[in-house]
């Protein structure tokens, strides 16, 4: 061991017997028998992993010179016992919990092997022991830890592990909904790709040539031990975390990242088969998005700019997105993550909740009235958890405004809630109770069935009429459910509540039922293997095809014109695969940039293209255009044919969408017409909202315009997808003319 700069160094053996040492896990139990190790079910899967760790940092030794990585925090018996605590804590009090929560979900879900092969719990173990070692000393910036027994909040940000550990066990579960093992495990390494570099590796200061040898080592061994489901398939587990995976490329946005998300999945469409088993990403990206909500302060607050990039890509993108997947459980919790206000404002809410369901258990009453109707018919023997389930989803935040007169604050809101308005919001019903028979047999499933029906018939006589629930019900989620009241809630306060208020409940006839109403086409297409499920979903990617191969075509040719090129190269690959074939009207690159434009003008042009993304679910119509370039001797016509547009585009938007370099040319004027109308008239090139079946001639100079005139042309363009295009999305989801207020 040498000193260098005040840093030990060590001989590749001395720096092997360092690492050997602090990761034998037989060693550390024995010096640390308060830990118990031997007990814990993943000590098998740890020491395994630990052990291949250890042969990957010598492999890096022997291709890396070993002075140049720091093995100081692996010789510091506080950081050993620190790191096996932080360990045992994990497994024994996080883990291993929520493998039993997952074997109920694999239950409510009617799951079977297929889903879950013989020995998944193990491979989860192994997933999650790769997950501790690579993001361990990475925090979670935004999140305090707490202490686990008096869950008071610490001066310290929470250990990553944790946001790993809640989109593998409770988002995913939840409100995305339970799919198979290689979707949960795809859910552990989700963020590993783009971390690794932020945990263990940075702690022994691997440098950069040396992180891209032990991350290709990594993906080699995750591949080898995949899920029996990829293994089949012959799919690699490495390949779909690539896909979920955000890019490091210094200044590109959230908005290329979901480009790439979506060229990736539309190259595969021409395999049906590999581009359903690619769909698993898409709600381990919903999950891992609604965790987020957890940090969405912390981004406000310290990185602005990002938050609004990551608001907006959840709203425009997300939002609809999930909709249209028929991910409607998702959808609802993912549209409050955009209009509610932050959770430490509602932590009162949180509190009077658990309040409430500490005291009542919904769920065993509801059974005990089911349970007495089986023994009242004589019809046998029917058990909870094996024949049937009864389990609760939260009823939205959003849909209780109509409690406080004064409505719902939007996110992050100045002025707080009182915790009597809380209260006031939180009577009624907190959850939508849900029914669903697990046994396949019809004639008892039916029997199962009926009896539920008759059990919340007699406790809720009738449908609730008044006027306080009509936003309720008015949901996409809460017009799949019952909305009862018993009638003891209409008496006055001093008589006394009943136990149950109001309530919203749904009686499924199937596990399939269920996810065909609340989680959607992927999980019917992977779990249920239906056929329609699959059509639709490749009917829908092919219309974002057509949409995501223009926009990256436009990238790629802005991009090559760039004199100091920053150009996220996986994009363009993906892009050659989707875009010729698929577009009806030429590509944008009929013209060139004008001559002596500037980087920064060219650049802001790219960003504005690349926000672009965010109208990809717009309902598009179409548009005949034409652009006129006005030369000296004669005039050059370039006629687009109809083109799929957004609605609500004015002609601005209209040509950042077709031809976006020509913005960069001094544009003269533009006029419309409609298809029966003889003549054109002159429209406003900023304002003017094209219809259906208009024709659009843009007339744009010879040259460059002067770069403030550039400016103000793309400004005019920004403006017509801000404030027209994206306009539809909010009409849509927020009501008429209403604006987000994050």
């Amino acid at each position: 061991m040498d000193n260098v700069d005040g840093r030990e160094t060590y001989t590749g053996f001395e720096a092997s017997s360092c690492i050997l040492n602090f990761f034998n896990l037989d060693t550390a139990a024995r010096d640390l028998p308060e830990l118990n190790f031997s007990e814990l079910p993943a000590f098998p899967q740890i020491k395994q992993v630990f052990g291949r760790f250890i042969e990957m940092i010598e492999t890096l030794l022997m291709n890396c010179d070993s002075s140049q990585i720091s093995f100081n925090a692996f010789n510091n018996p506080e950081f050993r016992k620190t790191f096996y605590s932080k360990l045992h804590f994990i497994f024994s009090e996080k883990v291993e919990p929520r493998i039993l929560l997952l074997k109920d979900a694999i239950k409510e879900g009617g799951l079977t092997e297929k889903e879950f092969p013989e020995g998944w719990e193990d491979r989860i173990r192994y997933a999650m022991a790769w997950a501790f070692l690579i993001h361990y000393g990475e925090k979670r910036k935004g999140e305090k830890e707490y202490d686990p027994k008096t869950g008071e909040e610490l001066d310290e940000n929470l250990d990553y592990i944790r946001h790993i550990l809640r989109v593998l066990f409770f988002e995913t579960r939840r409100n995305v909904g339970l799919i198979d093992e290689s979707t949960a495990c795809l859910g552990i390494y989700h963020d590993i790709k783009e971390n690794f570099d932020r945990g263990i590796i940075r702690i022994l200061g691997v440098p950069k040539e040396g992180v891209d040898v032990l991350m290709r080592l990594f993906f080699e061994e995750i591949d080898a031990h995949t899920s029996p489901i990829l293994s089949r398939k012959n799919i690699k587990m490495s390949d779909l975390i690539d896909i979920v995976s955000k890019k490091k490329e210094e200044g590109v946005l959230r908005t290329r990242h979901t480009l790439r998300l979506f060229l990736a999945l539309c190259s595969c469409l021409d395999n049906p088969d590999l581009f359903i088993d690619y769909l698993r990403s898409i709600p381990v990206k919903m999950a891992d998005r609604l965790d987020n909500e957890k940090t969405s302060r912390y981004l406000l607050e310290n990185k602005p700019e990002s938050f609004i990039d990551m608001m907006d890509e959840t709203f425009y993108i997300f939002v609809p997105f999930a909709e249209r997947l028929g991910m409607i459980a998702a959808f609802d919790s993912i549209l409050d993550f955009c209009r509610i206000i932050d959770r430490k404002e509602w932590q009162a809410f949180f509190d009077f909740r658990k309040e409430l369901l500490a005291t009542h258990d919904v769920v065993s009453d509801f059974n005990r009235r089911i349970a007495a109707e089986i023994e009242r018919r004589s019809i046998g023997q029917f058990q909870l958890g094996r024949d049937y389930v009864i389990t609760m989803r939260p009823r939205s935040l959003r849909t209780r405004k109509s409690a406080i007169s004064r409505g719902c604050k939007m996110r992050y809101s100045s002025a707080s809630l009182t915790v009597p308005q809380i209260k006031a919001m939180s009577r009624g019903f907190l959850n939508y109770v849900i029914f669903t028979p697990l046994i396949n047999d019809d004639s008892r499933r039916e029997l199962l069935v009926g009896i539920a029906r008759n059990v919340f018939a007699d406790m809720f006589p009738e449908l609730v009429s008044i006027d306080k629930y009509k936003t309720d019900r008015r949901t996409t989620l809460g017009s799949m459910f019952h909305f009862a009241t018993d009638e003891k809630t209409e008496r006055p306060s001093d008589a006394g509540e009943s136990k149950f208020g109001t309530v919203a409940y749904r009686i499924f006839r199937s596990p399939r039922d269920l996810r065909k109403n609340l989680h959607g086409l992927i999980h019917l297409a992977i779990i249920d293997d239906d056929e329609e499920a699959k059509k639709r979903l490749i009917v829908l990617f092919r219309d974002a095809q057509r949409y995501v191969g223009h926009l990256a075509s436009q990238l790629d040719f802005l991009e090559k014109n760039l004199s100091a090129e920053s150009v996220v190269q996986y994009t363009r690959r993906r892009a050659e695969s989707v875009v010729e074939n698929q577009l009806h009207y030429p590509l944008s690159s009929s013209y060139e940039i004008p001559a002596n434009v500037s980087n920064t003008m060219l650049k802001n042009l790219i960003g504005l293209v690349e926000r672009r993304v965010l109208a990809l679910f717009v309902k598009p119509v179409k548009i005949r255009i034409r652009i006129i370039q006005e030369r000296e001797d004669k005039s050059i016509i370039r006629d687009f044919g109809y083109v799929d547009i957004p609605s609500g585009s004015t002609p601005a938007y209209a040509l950042l969408h077709t031809a976006p370099q020509c913005l960069l040319y001094d544009i003269k004027k533009c006029r419309v017409r409609s298809s029966i109308q003889k003549r054109f008239s002159e429209c406003d090139f900023a304002e003017q909202v094209l219809k259906a079946g208009n024709i659009l001639e843009i007339y744009i100079g010879e040259t460059a315009a002067a770069e403030s005139r550039q400016a103000d042309q793309i400004e005019k363009a920004a403006i017509g997808l801000d404030e027209f295009v994206l306009q539809k999305i909010r009409d849509e989801y927020l009501g008429k003319r209403k604006k987000l207020s994050y």
